[in-house]
């Protein structure tokens, strides 16, 4: 399997969207003077953008539903999001930070 192969894309953005979904929401959510606020760079935001992605890419909307091999650490990874943002939001700031650094960087600086 190629990375070029748009099943490989398509399984990178179903892996992706539901992260960068709730950080964006957990943005929104937080309060006006939140750290998290301050993360929010104008043009950063890549929801609109997976789902621009999605309806070119993957037009049956797969990514409503991960594969069984990637569902499981997903939720995982939404649940320890979740536990941080219930004890303080401003610990998903870290999380924001380096998930858009790596994914504007290309991963090269990762």
């Amino acid at each position: 399997v190629s990375a070029s192969d748009e099943k490989v894309w398509v399984d990178g953005l179903t892996a992706f969207y539901p992260i960068f979904r709730y950080l964006e929401a957990a943005i929104d959510d937080s309060d006006d003077d939140s750290l998290l606020r301050l993360v929010d760079v104008p043009g950063m935001r890549r929801r609109e953008a997976f789902l621009e992605d999605f309806r070119r890419y993957d037009p049956q909307q797969r990514f409503r539903n991960p594969p069984p091999t990637m569902g499981a650490a997903i939720q995982a990874y939404l649940k320890h999001l979740e536990e941080l943002k219930s004890l303080n939001d401003v610990l998903l700031s870290a999380f924001v930070y380096h998930l858009y650094m790596g994914l504007f960087s290309g991963g090269q600086i990762l």
